[in-house]
């Protein structure tokens, strides 16, 4: 009887996409094939201390989901708002890998006019405006300037992530207004490897930058939005 439910509770894990609920499933699997295994006239040694081990490392991880998960739903007031007013909730952050990428970030305050990067140099971090504003210039004018909750950095990011290139920054960033400015900042050399080894906050980063990309380049006209016209007949 246990090796048939735990036989079922295995093809069960299988069609979960919750991965916290695979590992409890699992978890259930592996003790009830351990009751089978050895509740028998001769015990089944070599599977027995397999399934230890693989209990124990489900444990282990459902205990660590588990306690991350809790985490992600209990977040501060401040967090609460950066997820939903910085938009990662609405572009695709899970709780969990919002909570993820923010502590990888260190938070930086960059007094007024201080240059971010000038154009053409090679960017070696990612920053997040928490507060304070920057303006981007252009050959000495000024192009645009940046509010609260926007990213800068994305594209030397985007093109380390997916071509493992660097064509420089485009223009000088540089602090505006009288007052500092406040980010999040992510350092390239540790952000990417992390990225590479977690693919849910990888491809949630990379949907929320090239939404965030794509509505710069309009806002710049660099492209236009398509528009539908209808002809009447």
């Amino acid at each position: 009887m246990a090796g048939n439910v735990s036989s079922i509770l295995v093809l069960a894990a299988y069609t979960m996409t919750d991965i916290l609920a695979l590992r409890v499933i699992s978890v259930a699997a592996t003790t009830l094939a351990l009751l089978f295994q050895y509740y028998r006239k001769v015990p089944l040694w070599i599977p027995i201390r397999w399934n230890v081990v693989l209990l124990l490392i489900n444990t282990t991880m459902v205990t660590k989901l588990y306690l991350e998960r809790q985490r992600a739903e209990s977040m501060t007031k401040d967090m609460e708002e950066l997820y939903e007013k910085g938009q990662f909730s609405r572009r695709g952050f899970s709780r969990v890998e919002f909570l993820r990428l923010h502590d990888l970030a260190e938070v930086v305050t960059l007094p007024p006019n201080q240059v971010m990067v000038r154009q053409g140099e090679h960017k070696e971090s990612l920053h997040f405006l928490l507060e304070g504003s920057v303006r981007i210039d252009k050959h000495g004018k000024t192009v645009a300037r940046l509010g609260k909750y926007k990213f800068i950095g994305e594209v030397s990011l985007l093109g380390r992530m997916i071509e493992d290139i660097d064509t420089g920054a485009s223009a000088d960033v540089i602090v505006d207004g009288k007052k500092p400015a406040t980010f999040l900042k992510w350092k390239f050399d540790e952000l990417i490897p992390y990225l590479q080894g977690d693919r849910e906050v990888y491809n949630a980063l990379a949907a929320y930058l090239n939404h965030d990309l794509t509505a710069k380049l309009l806002r710049d006209g660099v492209v236009q939005r398509a528009t539908t016209t209808t002809k009447r007949s």
